[in-house]
């Protein structure tokens, strides 16, 4: 379990201030948050984790962040060290914007556990309503990552 805080001194532009006019200077302010994290192993096989943020609604065009995700271990036989995993994610925009409806991010993952020393991972991640916005087209992507460790 971890309760975290971050401050970015950086001045930030605030959310919705006109930017068009370079003489005009915009108003600032600085950049913050608080969030939580945990992670439970709920059995020797699955585990599950939860996050949650909030930032400077000020300035951040993501207002609060939520996620929610499972991984279970060694479920097909003679795989014991393979892991899947599935997560759910939901961006909140700044009220401030245009489009403020929540945006949705899904993942899976298969984590194959081919030599002591490499894994092979393939993704998949779906994205409703990016950036708030319902016109926009859904995001899918795949990918595939190699890891080897020493």
């Amino acid at each position: 379990y971890r309760l975290y805080y971050w401050n970015d001194s950086a001045d930030h532009v605030k959310v919705g201030e006109d930017v068009s006019d370079p003489a005009k200077k915009p108003s600032t302010d600085k950049g913050w948050g608080i969030g939580i994290s945990i992670d439970q192993e709920i059995s020797e096989k699955a585990g599950i984790f939860a996050r949650a943020a909030w930032g400077n609604d000020k300035v951040y065009e993501v207002e609060q962040f939520y996620s929610v995700g499972l991984n279970l271990n060694g479920i097909f036989s003679g795989r014991e060290n393979d892991t899947l995993g599935v997560g759910v994610a939901a961006l909140i925009p700044n009220d401030k914007l245009e489009n403020s409806s929540t945006e949705w991010h899904f993942e899976a993952y298969y984590r194959t556990q081919i030599t002591e020393n490499l894994s092979i991972t393939p993704d998949f991640q779906l994205v409703l309503n990016p950036q708030g916005n319902s016109s926009n087209d859904n995001i899918f992507t795949a990918m595939v990552k190699a890891e080897f460790s020493f």
